[in-house]
C-alpha cells in the first residue's frame, strides 16, 4: 500500500491555471479533518483520485462523497475507466468528503 501511495504522486496531473476555462475547484476534506484544495479540468480530469491517495494522511480504501445533495463516488485504483468530473456532474466549485472504508 505504501508503494501505491508513492506511485500516485507521479500520476497526479498538472494543476491548470486559475484563469483557464472549464476549471473545477475542489475542496477535499480528509477523514482526520485536513483540507486539500486544487483545480482540475472538468472535461479532462477524472475521478481517478491520485491527488487524494498521494496525501500521506489519506486512507488506502476510500470513497468520495458530496455534502449536498449527498452523493457518493466509489473509487478503485484498478478500475479500467473513470468518469470525468463533468460526467459525474461536478461544476465550477465543489466540496468532497473522503470516507475511510477501513475505519
Amino acid at each position: 500500500m505504501i508503494r501505491r501511495k508513492q506511485e500516485a504522486v507521479n500520476l497526479i496531473p498538472p494543476e491548470p491555471a486559475a484563469d483557464e476555462s472549464g476549471i473545477c475547484r475542489i475542496l477535499i476534506r480528509l477523514p482526520r479533518g485536513q483540507k486539500l484544495e486544487r483545480r482540475f479540468h472538468r472535461t479532462i480530469h477524472t475521478l481517478k483520485a491520485y491527488f487524494i491517495l498521494a496525501h500521506p494522511d489519506s486512507p488506502y480504501q476510500f470513497e468520495m462523497a458530496t455534502y449536498f445533495p449527498k452523493r457518493t463516488f466509489p473509487w478503485q485504483p484498478d478500475m479500467d475507466t473513470h468518469p470525468t468530473l463533468a460526467e459525474v456532474g461536478l461544476g465550477a466549485s465543489k466540496a468532497l468528503l473522503v470516507l475511510d472504508l477501513d475505519a
